[in-house]
């Protein structure tokens, strides 16, 4: 149902009063997570039992995890998880999963069977993997045996997962994986299996001259298991093929493959023959696409015919997917003939943005302007929003230029198309600006935009109400990690107005933790990016905080650096975050790789530093920006993207792509971090210039467009 601006309302105030004195159950879980933090187990233990007996089922469900993280008595978490299944009107599906580990745990084989074949037949929301390894792990200790049909075919035909593993590891020693020919069967499909699902293919390919005598017999498996056949084939060493099947070259095995399909097309067209079929034509086409160019259009045959007896949607895309990416082995051309023809049957739009990103990063660096803006329109039917955003303005600007003929583009006007840009909220925040400011639209539009109104969805209120009272004793007891991580699981009951006053009552009441600067950020993030009427300057605002403010304006004082600038630029690399370190090396809010951090206190006669200290980062970072504009001249957008890249890489592609305006360049660069990365730095330190300075932030981007 769509819920009113007067019902949200309505629940921040109930939220307030509830901070003032937060239901029970809200607070046991919460006192629970106090006391584990002071290594209080006992206490909290209690507190989470307290939780599950008079919370609801949210705080059943957080309280049941705690718990087993506590390791308490087999016995006691049964009696816990069936009081949450069953006391509960509604309780949350993955409250069943501990309830099936607790009976698993208890030896009630029987019970298990019971209830997870009605969870699996009523379709609920459960990690269905699990179900499904309890049920069987239950059947196979009821009767000692893998007879059942329904253990076999869960071992040796559906797909695999870590839980099969969990079996054959449990089960291993027992006779009956060595006693009957059954069992020695499945033990050898099984250790084929997690050899393959361990990525370890030349030991499953060895595996597979005992499975089958002939690859012939390939398709009298299950499609599951010719899709695990497949990958063993297409990753493992083609040597071992070559001595246990008698092939002699990469292309007679791809044709063989192919062959086996061909002929099983001939058969019945069952759901499950298509569905082998899809498997055996897609490995054939990517075995033949291991072959060489000479072979290409025999891959793109194969992926085509996959996709012909593809039954699922993900089936269908992953198979044209590959027929298109062939064909953009072959050239540029061939694959946007192939987004023509195939572009109006994708089935999830967002499959394919890779494909789209290179083939506009091929046009505009090769200089293909023409070509480029021809395939507006088709962009315009298939891609998503983000591709549709980008190419639409590329056009606009080549056009605009006129790096394009305008008798060729007649029907194309600029100046509708960057509206079309601005006005569609789901283009990027960088594609709004830059078409706000060609259109010489008032910059205050752009928050207008950003804080349009739109319905939520309310999927419970109740269940919205409970968790506002998790919120609210979350912000008691400062449990403020917590409340982000139940924001997180929660969030799709939550609309902006809720999320938004918790926000700017987080930065209100824990302004001086420096330490939350990061969550209380996520949070604001958070409420921009759900539904509903919350979305104000004072949310921007915390959405773009001027967070270690004094530091900030002390560095760019001394160094003449914008604030705005240096602002976007921290929210870009920390998010605030002055303890954060990345998997490359860079360290602190400004992000420092460790050789600049020597070079920069070498220049500022600076011996003993910590990149972690908050004013130490800022300044360093502050100094190597302000570096990069010296040396640049001036050039804002090239500093940035230095600031990210290298010098080096910056100058090698300005000489690479001279006499393009820079917005065009930009888009030009190799590296898809590098484009983005300059796109993000403009928006921020748009943003802050029109949310704090007052000045004309079209300025701003006036700046960043010169070289």
């Amino acid at each position: 149902m769509i819920i009113s601006v007067k019902k949200i309302f309505s629940l921040i105030l109930i939220s307030t009063f509830c901070f003032a004195g937060c239901t029970n159950s809200s607070e046991f879980y919460v006192q629970g997570l106090v006391n584990l933090e002071s290594q209080q187990k006992d206490k909290a233990a209690k507190n989470f039992e307290k939780a599950i007996k008079n919370g609801s089922s949210v705080e059943v469900l957080l309280s049941l995890k705690e718990l087993e993280k506590l390791n308490i008595p087999k016995s006691k978490m049964l009696k816990l998880s069936k009081l949450a299944v069953n006391s509960k009107k509604n309780p949350e599906a993955e409250t069943y999963n501990y309830y099936l580990q607790s009976l698993v745990d208890n030896q009630k084989y029987n019970q298990v069977i019971e209830l997870a074949s009605k969870l699996l037949l009523e379709k609920k929301e459960i990690n269905v993997d699990w179900a499904k390894y309890c049920y069987v792990f239950s059947l196979a200790k009821k009767e000692n045996t893998l007879e059942n049909p329904i253990i076999l075919s869960w071992l040796t035909e559906e797909k695999f997962s870590k839980y099969q593993i969990k079996f054959f590891e449990e089960f291993a020693s027992e006779r009956f994986f060595y006693d009957t020919e059954i069992g020695k069967r499945t033990n050898l499909i099984l250790q084929f299996r997690i050899e393959l699902f361990n990525k370890n293919y030349n030991f499953a390919l060895e595996k597979l001259s005992e499975i089958f005598e002939s690859l012939d017999d390939v398709s009298k498996f299950s499609p599951q298991m010719i899709s695990d056949f497949g990958k063993s084939f297409l990753y493992g060493n083609f040597e071992i093929i070559k001595t246990n099947f008698n092939i002699e070259t990469k292309n007679e095995f791809a044709q063989k493959i192919k062959v086996i399909a061909d002929n099983l097309n001939l058969e019945n067209n069952s759901k499950v023959q298509k569905e082998k079929l899809f498997y055996l034509y897609f490995y054939a086409g990517r075995l033949f696409d291991k072959t060489g160019a000479q072979f290409y259009n025999n891959a793109k045959e194969c992926f085509l015919l996959a996709s012909e007896n593809a039954i699922t949607n993900e089936n269908y895309d992953n198979a044209i997917w590959y027929y298109l990416n062939q064909s953009k082995k072959e050239s540029y051309s061939s694959l946007m003939n192939g987004i023509k023809k195939y572009g109006n049957f994708w089935k999830d739009k967002f499959y394919y943005s890779d494909l789209l990103k290179d083939l506009k990063l091929h046009l505009l660096s090769s200089r293909q302007w023409t070509a480029f803006c021809k395939f507006y329109p088709t962009i315009e039917q298939v891609a998503d929003e983000q591709i549709k955003s980008s190419w639409a303005y590329l056009t606009a600007r080549l056009i605009k230029e006129e790096f394009v003929s305008s008798q060729n583009f007649a029907s194309y006007f600029p100046s509708e198309i960057f509206r079309k840009i601005f006005e569609n909220t789901h283009s990027s925040i960088y594609y709004q600006i830059m078409s706000a400011w060609q259109l010489g639209l008032e910059p205050k539009n752009i928050l207008q935009n950003m804080c349009q109104v739109s319905d939520f969805f309310s999927l419970d209120e109740n269940k919205t109400t409970v968790i506002c009272n998790l919120l609210d004793a979350c912000i008691k007891y400062k449990k403020i990690q917590s409340m982000y991580k139940i924001i997180q699981q929660y969030k799709k009951y939550l609309s902006s107005d809720v999320l938004s006053f918790y926000a700017k009552k987080l930065n209100q009441d824990f302004i001086s933790d420096t330490n939350l600067y990061p969550t209380i950020l996520r949070v604001a993030s958070s409420a921009f990016s759900s539904d509903g009427s919350g979305k104000d300057e004072e949310l921007l605002k915390l959405f773009y905080p001027r967070y270690f403010y004094d530091l900030v304006k002390l560095s760019c004082k001394e160094f003449n650096l914008s604030e705005s600038l240096l602002f976007g630029l921290i929210r870009s690399e920390s998010y605030f975050d002055e303890d954060v370190l990345s998997s490359a090396g860079a360290v602190g809010l400004t992000q420092l790789m460790s050789p600049t951090a020597s070079d920069v206190a070498r220049k500022l006669r600076i011996k003993d530093y910590d990149l972690l200290d908050a004013k130490t980062n800022i300044t360093f970072g502050s100094f190597y920006l302000s570096d990069m504009i010296r040396l640049f001249e001036g050039s804002t957008m090239l500093s940035v993207i230095s600031y990210n890249t290298g010098r080096a890489r910056i100058r090698s592609w300005v000489k690479k792509y001279p006499n393009v305006p820079m917005d065009i360049w930009m888009e030009m660069l190799p590296y898809e971090e590098s484009r983005e990365y300059g796109k993000k730095i403009l928006s921020s330190t748009f943003i802050y210039e029109l949310l704090y300075y007052g000045e004309d932030s079209y300025h701003t981007v006036q700046k960043f467009m010169e070289y």
